[in-house]
C-alpha cells in the first residue's frame, strides 16, 4: 500500500518466483488472495519448515525491489501448522497455520510462528510477505 499496486505486484511476483524456484517437486505453492501464499510441504517436519520459512525471509530481505529511485525491503510474517499433530484436513491446517501467521503479525511481523508455540522475537524475515 505504501508503495503503489505496481511495486506491490513486482513484490509479489519476485516472492512467487522464489517460491518455485526453492521448492521440492513435491511441494505445493499458491497465492492464497491478497498477499498470502500458502506452501504444502508434505513429509517436512516442524523444525524443517521453520529453517525453510527462515531461509526465505534471509533470500528476501537480500532481495530489495527497485521502485522509481528506491528500493523496497521485502519482510514476511509466517505461520507454520503440521499435520498430524495441528490437523488430519487441509482445512484445518489452514486455520492453524492462518491463526500462526495472525501470531506473528501481532509480535511485530517479520516473524516465523508454528502453531500452539510463542513467536520467536529478531528473526530477520500460508506467510505475507
Amino acid at each position: 500500500d505504501t508503495y503503489g499496486h505496481q511495486a506491490g505486484d513486482e513484490v509479489l511476483r519476485v516472492v512467487a518466483r522464489l517460491l518455485s524456484e526453492s521448492g521440492r517437486g513435491s511441494d505445493l505453492q499458491c497465492r492464497f488472495g491478497g498477499e498470502e501464499f500458502v506452501l504444502v510441504m508434505p513429509g517436512m517436519s516442524t523444525a524443517q519448515a521453520r529453517e525453510r520459512m527462515e531461509g526465505l525471509q534471509m533470500v528476501l530481505a537480500g532481495s530489495p525491489i527497485a521502485n522509481g529511485d528506491s528500493l523496497i525491503s521485502i519482510t514476511f510474517s509466517a505461520g507454520i501448522a503440521a499435520a498430524p499433530a495441528n490437523g488430519q484436513d487441509m482445512d484445518a491446517l489452514i486455520k492453524c497455520a492462518d491463526e500462526a501467521l495472525y501470531q506473528s503479525k501481532s509480535a511485530g511481523r517479520n516473524r516465523v510462528t508454528c502453531f500452539g508455540t510463542a513467536p520467536i522475537i529478531d528473526i530477520p524475515a500460508i506467510f505475507a510477505p
